[in-house]
């Protein structure tokens, strides 16, 4: 028996009749073409990966303002914003490079 059909319970050839469409170790990445998401599923995809981004361009602004009201300094609410928004931006560059399978 597989590692994997011991945790899912079932017998590896059992798996194979019941899903011989699919390889045995599919992963959301590999996926065959007509196994793709619907475009609503792809669309909540992209709101995450957006979303996530507009956390990280803001967050490195707020630890700075954190940082400037304990140590008394100005400068470094403004340091992690640059530093948020350059972040930021290069991450939604490599998403719109990265191509389409």
């Amino acid at each position: 028996m597989s590692p994997a059909s011991i945790l899912v319970g079932i017998r590896p050839n059992l798996e194979r009749r019941r899903f011989s469409h699919l390889p045995f170790m599919t992963t959301p990445d590999h996926r065959p073409h007509h196994d793709q998401s619907s475009p609503i599923g792809e669309a909540m995809v992209w709101a995450s990966r957006i979303i996530a981004i507009g956390i990280a361009m803001f967050l490195p602004a707020v630890a700075g303002n954190w940082l400037d009201s304990r140590l008394g300094t100005r400068f470094l609410g403004m340091a992690g914003l640059v530093l948020g928004f350059v972040l930021g931006l290069s991450r939604l560059v490599q998403l719109s490079r990265r191509r389409k399978p």
